[in-house]
């Protein structure tokens, strides 16, 4: 009698514990998925309870707009420019996956600056990232940008970096979206080009440079 009762506390024993970890790791799972990594999820707030959302003035800071002008117009009638793109709504992940929910949470609080789509279709075509080089990357910082580029070169989406500029005409955006759309799973770095005013500017060497998966 000793021994049944003592296995009938331990199984009970296990099956708190279980449940106690399935409880953890499904919190931590709304927590990686709607929000970013690093936070907390905050409590609910009460229905008296006042809520700290205020309108922004501007969806895009004033260096996202001013290079959302310049890639509008380099991209003419042929593609439409969406800005901060979830990263998730670029891809999908078959049903059959394993541990799929875990690869959706990776992804999911993540976005990417502009995704250029063919107009007719919404088909994707480019991702385009701008890069700060006024300022030196922290860690977190580099170890997202490469995570996206390690996804989009999984998926076959090209991806274009460009430095952020006050002027964007050193730079033939045109032919630098048409060099990278020709290498899907790369990524295309523009760089400043010394003859970016002429017609065949990115045809320069100094002018494009890919980094290869």
């Amino acid at each position: 009698m000793f021994e049944l009762r003592d296995e009938i506390i331990l199984w009970w024993l296990l099956v708190l514990t279980s449940a106690y970890w399935l409880h953890a790791y499904w919190r931590r799972y709304k927590a990686d998925v709607y929000l970013d990594d690093g936070e907390s999820p905050p409590e609910l707030a009460s229905h008296d309870e006042s809520l700290p959302y205020q309108k922004k003035w501007f969806v895009l800071s004033t260096a996202e707009r001013a290079f959302y002008d310049a890639v509008r117009h380099a991209a003419g009638s042929r593609y439409l420019v969406l800005v901060k793109v979830r990263l998730f709504d670029l891809l999908w992940i078959p049903e059959n996956t394993r541990n799929r929910e875990y690869y959706m949470s990776r992804v999911m609080p993540k976005r990417v600056d502009y995704a250029l789509c063919h107009a007719g279709t919404l088909a994707l075509a480019l991702v385009i990232e701008l890069d700060d080089g006024s300022r030196p990357m922290m860690d977190e910082q580099a170890d997202r940008d490469t995570f996206v580029a390690q996804v989009l070169r999984t998926a076959g989406i090209p991806i274009l970096r460009v430095p952020i500029q006050n002027d964007y005409a050193k730079y033939d955006l045109v032919r630098c979206i048409e060099q990278a759309m020709r290498r899907p799973g790369d990524v295309t770095v523009a760089a400043h080009s010394p003859t970016a005013h002429g017609s065949h500017a990115a045809e320069s060497p100094s002018a494009m440079s890919t980094v290869r998966g």
